[in-house]
């Protein structure tokens, strides 16, 4: 349960992003073409919290070299890797390499608050504490 939580809040991490930008009609130049705006990152540096279904509050902490650190309601912590993949944020937690789930992040609603989904359809709302 507590992996589960914790990939559920590194994912959620991505539905901060700032969705990219539309592409403007082709360019035809290279100019142009340099100048278009990158999409957004799914993973971003900073501090989190999630709340499950069952109303459980974890923090998930992610620094700029993509690693992360979950810490539970009892103060235990997990650590490992986040990285992005087919537009979804996945966690890799360290001593596990098959437990990498990942998770699609809907928009963020009006109160900046996201939702994310895991590959295996676990569910998390996600706020950004700080950057």
């Amino acid at each position: 349960m507590r992996i589960v939580l914790v990939i559920a809040a590194v994912a959620a991490l991505g539905a901060c992003s700032k969705p990219a930008e539309e592409a403007a009609a082709p360019a035809t130049t290279a100019a142009a073409a340099e100048a278009a705006p990158a999409a957004a990152a799914i993973i971003q540096a900073g501090e989190y919290t999630f709340v499950d279904k069952d109303k459980k509050q974890g923090t998930l902490s992610i620094a700029a070299d993509n690693t992360y650190s979950v810490t539970w309601p009892d103060r235990t912590t997990q650590k490992g890797t986040a990285s992005e993949k087919d537009g979804k944020g996945c966690y890799d937690p360290e001593g596990d390499k098959d437990a990498t789930l990942c998770w699609k992040n809907d928009p963020p609603a009006a109160d900046g608050t996201w939702t994310a989904t895991s590959d295996d359809g676990q569910v998390v709302t996600v706020t950004r504490v700080s950057t």
